[in-house]
């Protein structure tokens, strides 16, 4: 049965607790599942979009994930994605996922959403992934979470926002490559990219000696 995805309220915050300590145990670092205060800022601010899904028998909040924005900028952040143990293997996290992107990309209120995913887990990948993420590279030890745990870095853009940048034409030179990357892997073009020249440096101006050695 489909489930009955809504925006978060303050109302839901114990829910929602028990949600995430069911999902993450106790030791959950993350304010989003842990700080009730925190918990009813994000769920209050217009940058921002909290979304949770109920059994649509029951009533039951089951699954929850937000995208974090913030005021003048054009990115915001995919976290806090957590499904009940019990509803797993449903597509809940991806309809989650799908419905917080048409709220933030496809309305225009976000250029970019990003994410960072575990990389001990192909579940999260495999989410964003099938929902338009692109993997862009690998945090290394990024948390400090089962022996330093390593993060990969994902993003999704609205519809034609690449073909709306300002073009990119000198970049230095060990970013060349990278840009290359993106070109062929990812099909982000930067047509007409070189690399910057290079600048010789002015000799340093040496100031009177102040008796240090």
């Amino acid at each position: 049965m489909n489930p009955v995805i809504t925006p978060a309220a303050c109302a839901d915050i114990a829910e929602l607790r028990q949600l995430y300590y069911a999902v993450y145990g106790p030791h959950y670092p993350v304010a989003l599942g842990t700080d009730p205060a925190e918990m009813a800022r994000l769920i209050e601010d217009p940058h921002s979009l909290w979304l949770v899904g109920r059994c649509a028998d029951t009533g039951a909040l089951t699954a929850s994930a937000a995208i974090h924005g913030e005021a003048g900028s054009r990115i915001g952040r995919l976290e806090g994605i957590a499904v009940h143990p019990g509803h797993r293997s449903a597509g809940l996290a991806a309809a989650l996922t799908e419905a917080l992107c048409a709220g933030m990309l496809d309305t225009g209120r976000l250029d970019s959403v990003y994410a960072t995913v575990r990389t001990v887990s192909a579940g999260p990948q495999r989410v964003v992934a099938r929902n338009g993420f692109r993997p862009l590279g690998i945090l290394p030890n990024a948390v400090d979470l089962s022996s330093r745990e390593s993060l990969a870095l994902y993003a999704r853009h609205s519809t034609g926002v690449l073909d709306r940048r300002i073009p990119v034409t000198e970049v230095p030179a060990p970013l060349l490559p990278l840009l290359r990357t993106a070109e062929s892997a990812l099909g982000i073009g930067y047509p007409g990219s070189a690399p910057s020249p290079a600048r010789s440096r002015r000799p340093r101006r040496k100031g009177p000696s102040n008796g240090w050695r």
